[in-house]
């Protein structure tokens, strides 16, 4: 017994050195030793090999973020609107909910690209004699704002006949937020299906929308209750006057959300919406709190006496479980897709149209109308951008569902108010009309949406030209085309038989943000910019980065002003129209507190797509002028516009720094 106990003690020696030998000879853990000059190329190698690793790690991610989570759009599998020229997957469709495994596809991107460039990096090394094996394992493990990947690829260079084994497994990390931005994305849509906040929101802007000041009533813009108790008053509104109005408000509403402790990413300026909040937990959730803030802003809106708050929040019965966390590393905004049109369909309201006459009442010197109680269909998709701190962006779709001025119930399926009101009026359509739609250089324009009084005529051919019977009279003529600026005027039908309307186009610009760090010499009155004073804003790369994170904010206006933030290193233009501006730029920290410096110049945007570099001044002196002092901040700001210029930086410009080596001004040359 005693011996056959010893037998089957060596025996498992026995399997325990073969499995240490075994995996001692695949990691290379020993066998014969590793000559210096051998070590150095096994270095090299690895070394390149984490880097590649890397570069698949952020192209993996990215490629997930710009498809919202998933592969490519044939994984989406509740569809996807369209934002910034690309789809975006809805996560949340009429109450259906679906979750994406982000890390999951992360990689799998991954696991792709080193299948697709594997090859293609080992022929840099063909001058050595490397065993290749393959693949036997890829993890990727999140840790905290980053991710790990481990590669176990057998791999060896034989020198001399004498194969060097590499150490296993190949591993890399990659600074990246998109773990967190995974939960956030599962919380707001487990939110938004189930709290309805957008629907919140949007009846509440409805609800406090501004007053329309041109009589000879005094309406709101998007009216909810009407009620005339002057004798003369009348108001009339159809779907023309307030369609329009109505996109503009949930666009603001959309724009003026955002999360705690921050502020609004796309915020509208001068926007009649209020901000809205995303709740968190129970701390922002309390819907006394939100009662208590929606009758504040009907009172500083002069609606207090108009407008029961309390029974509007009751039909609307607000009380939002919230978000777990806020979810402070990322950079949350909202927004409506690329070609968003608020139509027939999706947008309606009764009664329509909106007609009433405040008359006399019997017996007495007063005139009241009817009071009307307004109740509005609308549903629109909601784009959720979540940018991480990489400046990767992750956007995923939403819809919003209200049916008579509260949230619409999921379970019954969206129809639409009776349109035959809208019908009736285009199907008198009797006045021919040819509309031309060209660009800037008169060229056609094919494909532009053209209606007028809100009956399609239809979309330009090849030649940029519809031609249609439309409704006699006066109305609007509205023109849309995916990429250029819309336009929209009132017009009498005869004077369409010939028309050409010109679109702006609005072209993509992808934008890099650079800081310059500037030096003022007092003795010799001279402005010195180093070679390597320039940098890409808030990355490690930028000499300028232990001063803290900054905010590069211009002002671009010419009729219209598109007021722009950039918190990062890089980002995107698209909607502001080809043509002459003044752009007034100013760096400051992320708290507004400070300002580092800025610019005032004219520049004209170009129709190209293309790169745009934008050149931030720093200096600290700028600091020091008060914001009251307006005189001394703009001749500063001139000031430094001219130095940036004449040391060919921009401040905004098609060309990057690469060529730069060195400025240095003195005053009197600015």
């Amino acid at each position: 017994m005693k011996a056959q106990v010893e037998f089957f003690v060596i025996l498992g020696l026995l399997f325990l050195v073969v499995a240490v030998v075994f995996w001692g000879y695949m990691g290379g853990w020993f066998g014969s030793e590793v000559p210096e000059s051998v070590a150095t190329k096994q270095a090299a190698i690895t070394t390149s090999f984490e880097q590649f690793m890397r570069d698949g790690a952020y192209d993996a991610i990215e490629r997930v973020s710009e498809n919202g989570g998933y592969l490519d759009e044939s994984e989406y599998v509740l569809g996807s609107v369209e934002f910034a020229g690309d789809g975006r997957p809805y996560w949340q469709y009429f109450g259906q909910t679906a979750y994406p495994r982000v890390l999951d596809n992360v990689r799998t991107a991954f696991t792709e690209y080193v299948e697709e460039n594997r090859d293609t990096f080992f022929e840099a090394f063909e001058s050595m004699e490397l065993v290749v094996g393959e693949i036997s394992a890829i993890t990727l493990t999140e840790g905290n704002n980053k991710v790990r990947i481990d590669i176990h690829m057998p791999l060896s260079i034989v020198v001399d006949d004498v194969e060097y084994a590499f150490q296993q497994p190949f591993s890399a990390e990659v600074q990246t937020d998109i773990a967190q931005i995974e939960d956030f994305a599962e919380e707001f849509t487990y939110s938004q299906a189930n709290d309805r906040l957008f629907e919140t929101f949007t009846m509440a802007s409805v609800l406090l929308s501004p007053y329309d000041s041109e009589p000879p009533a005094s309406v709101q813009e998007v009216p909810v209750f009407i009620m005339l108790d002057n004798c003369g008053q009348s108001v009339f509104r159809s779907w023309f006057d307030i369609q329009p109005e109505m996109d503009e408000l949930l666009r603001e509403t959309v724009a003026n959300t955002y999360m705690p402790n921050k502020s609004p990413q796309g915020n509208i300026e001068m926007s009649s919406a209020p901000d809205y909040e995303i709740p968190v937990s129970a701390e922002t959730a309390d819907a006394s709190a939100f009662r208590d803030y929606m009758e504040e802003l009907a009172g500083s809106h002069n609606l207090d006496d108009d407008i029961d708050i309390g029974a509007f929040l009751d039909s609307m019965q607000y009380a939002p479980a919230g978000l777990n966390s806020y979810y402070s590393d990322l950079d949350v905004w909202f927004d409506v897709p690329d070609d968003f049109e608020l139509t027939q369909l999706n947008f309606q309201f009764t009664p329509n149209p909106i007609f009433e006459i405040a008359e006399p009442v019997p017996l007495t010197s007063v005139c009241l109308s009817d009071p009307v109680y307004i109740s509005y269909y609308l549903t629109y998709p909601l784009v959720v951008n979540v940018r991480d701190s990489t400046g990767s962006v992750f956007s995923f779709a939403h819809t919003v569902y209200i049916y008579d001025n509260s949230e619409g119930q999921w379970a019954v399926t969206p129809g639409g108010y009776d349109p035959s009101v809208q019908q009736e009026i285009c199907s008198g359509a009797r006045c021919p009309v040819k509309v031309t739609v060209e660009d800037s250089e008169g060229e056609p324009i094919e494909g532009a949406s053209v209606s007028y009084i809100g009956c399609p005529l239809g979309k330009t051919d090849s030649d940029g030209v519809v031609e249609a019977t439309a409704p006699c009279g006066t109305g609007t003529l509205a023109v849309y085309m995916h990429g250029y600026a819309g336009y929209e005027d009132r017009h009498v039908c005869s004077t369409l038989s010939d028309k050409t309307v010109a679109l702006t186009r609005m072209p993509y610009k992808r934008v890099r943000i650079y800081e310059v760090n500037i030096n003022y010499l007092s003795e010799t009155d001279t402005y010195v910019i180093a070679k390597d004073a320039v940098g890409l804003m808030n990355t490690e790369f930028n000499p300028n980065y232990l001063h803290g994170s900054t905010v590069a904010n211009l002002y671009v206006s010419s009729d219209e002003r598109y007021p722009v933030r950039f918190t990062g290193a890089s980002g995107e233009l698209n909607y502001i129209p080809a043509g002459e501006y003044s752009v007034v730029g100013l760096l400051s920290d992320d708290g507004y507190t400070a300002n580092y410096g800025g610019f005032m110049m004219s520049y004209t945007l170009s129709e190209d797509d293309g790169d745009l570099y934008i050149y931030m001044p720093y200096i600290t002196s700028f600091a020091d002028i008060s914001d009251e002092d307006e005189e001394e901040q703009q001749t500063e700001m001139v000031k430094l516009y001219s130095l940036l210029s004449k040391c060919g930086l921009g401040p905004i410009s098609e060309t990057g720094p690469d060529s730069f080596d060195g400025c240095s001004k003195e005053y009197n040359e600015l």
